[in-house]
């Protein structure tokens, strides 16, 4: 009866054990099953004992061309490298990427199994669908490629605001202006900025400029009339190792060249001497031109934009200015107005310098009514750069934070306080009205000029007022 009770417990226990294994067996059956990635299992001659449903649906093979067949026939059938055969071959681990006639594309993680006698016995082989991985990878490249699109955009509409922070106007004159800009900036044609100086031609060229296809690459300006005529052709040009004396030994870039694919400002363009035009022409007609003591010609694939306050054409006529280079200059002419042209604008650019000014010096000064009335109608015969100037002289000798008319009297004319005698000590101080300010400074800067010219019709013209008026001034104040 022991044996028997003995034998029962023994075959409890094994079937404890059995149900065991069963259970452990399907939980790895239903993970496999379950799993996201492929399972191939093979013998160590590469036969496929086992595969999951992952396997098939990466693959997209029908269990029946792998289960139960040797890889390294499916390998000669498919021409593509079996991870299986090589773990076979090797009995080292590999990685190996298979692609599809579809275009579809999985990772194969090939992994040797061996017995305790350290006998191959199993190929495992791990499959991880790469073509959602591909397509990340690729969402992600354009998404770095698109920020960095986006980083420059950005950083040109930052310029571009910046650049219209410069750009302060509110006249009909300036606006057509500014719409021209617009229209041509993003074409590569060449453009002739002509005006009076200081009117800001070299604001609109920057503008132009920003504006433009060309905003990312070089923008390099030169002066033809700082330069002088001796170095100009190697500044614009370059030079070849030896083409004279004194000549780097590497030789030189000129500007054309380094600035290649973007814009070249030639300001003064009509200091520009004559031996020099046709070599300029050829780069605007041939898009090349040559090194000093070069032999070989160099493309130049650069936009051309040209300023100048003479009137080329005038210049043309004379035989100072070559008339093909002037029309080749000119195809697109804009021409900037003076200030007096555009009177309207001079209350908004005395704002614009006296913030920019009490910015830059830290100060916070503003200007009484009637100095800002009497700064309107001022002539500033150096048009915006002598405006920026009367208003940096005003707020740097100016004493007050509010600017009165004798502040900005004394700032215009130096020789302001020695005439103050002229007004009684009594009067000398802000009691005195406007008018009699604005007499008392007229009579002597009419004075001054006077001494100076000893013509009324050169100081109307300076002025900008008629030659009568003048005239009639000057009996009234006994000048003459």
């Amino acid at each position: 009866m022991k044996s028997d009770e003995n034998l029962l417990n023994k075959i409890n226990e094994l079937e404890s054990i059995i149900e065991k294994q069963n259970n452990e067996l399907e939980l790895l059956e239903a993970a496999l099953n379950l799993s996201e990635v492929g399972f191939t299992l093979s013998n160590a001659e590469g036969v496929v004992v086992k595969i999951n449903p992952s396997q098939i649906r990466i693959t997209g093979h029908h269990p029946e061309m792998t289960l139960g067949r040797s890889m390294a026939v499916i390998e000669n059938e498919n021409f593509n490298q079996s991870a299986t055969m090589q773990v076979a071959k090797t009995k080292k681990p590999v990685t190996i990427e298979q692609i599809l006639p579809s275009g579809k594309s999985y990772l194969v993680y090939g992994q040797p199994y061996f017995d305790k006698e350290g006998v191959l016995k199993y190929i495992i082989c791990n499959l991880v669908d790469n073509t959602q991985h591909n397509l990340v990878r690729q969402e992600l490249e354009t998404a770095k490629i698109n920020n960095l699109q986006l980083e420059k955009t950005v950083h040109h509409l930052q310029e571009i605001v910046e650049m219209q922070k410069t750009l302060v106007y509110t006249s009909k004159k300036m606006q057509g202006l500014i719409s021209i800009c617009d229209k041509v900036a993003p074409f590569n044609s060449t453009i002739l900025i002509q005006g009076e100086s200081g009117v800001g031609k070299e604001v609109i060229a920057d503008y132009i400029f920003q504006k433009s296809s060309r905003a990312d690459k070089p923008f390099i300006k030169i002066n033809c009339a700082a330069i002088p005529e001796t170095l100009l052709e190697s500044e614009l040009f370059g030079y070849e190792p030896g083409a004279f004396t004194n000549a780097r030994t590497g030789g030189k870039k000129g500007i054309f060249e380094m600035a290649n694919e973007g814009t070249v400002l030639l300001d003064e363009i009509g200091e520009l001497p004559l031996h020099l035009q046709p070599k300029l022409l050829r780069v605007l007609q041939e898009n090349e031109f040559y090194h000093i003591g070069g032999t070989e010609p160099i493309s130049a694939d650069i936009r051309i934009i040209t300023s100048s306050n003479r009137d080329l054409e005038n210049m043309t006529e004379e035989g100072s200015f070559r008339k093909d280079l002037y029309y080749r200059l000119s195809v697109i002419k804009i021409t900037v107005p003076s200030l007096r042209e555009r009177k309207e604008d001079i209350p908004l650019l005395i704002r614009h310098f006296l913030a920019k000014f009490n910015e830059k010096y830290h100060l916070q000064k503003d200007l009484a009514f009637e100095s800002m009335e009497y700064l309107i109608k001022l002539p500033y015969e150096g048009n915006i750069r002598d405006l920026q100037n009367v208003i940096e002289r005003i707020v740097l000798l100016s004493h007050n934070n509010t600017i009165g008319i004798q502040d900005v009297m004394m700032a215009l004319d130096p020789d302001y306080s020695n005439y103050k005698d002229d007004i009684p000590a009594s009067e000398s101080n802000t009691n005195l009205s406007l008018k009699d300010l604005i007499s008392r400074f007229e009579k002597n800067l009419l004075l001054k000029y006077w001494k100076e010219y000893r013509s009324a019709s050169k100081i109307a013209e300076i002025l900008q007022t008629s030659q009568p008026t003048i005239s009639r001034k000057l009996n009234a104040y006994g000048i003459i």
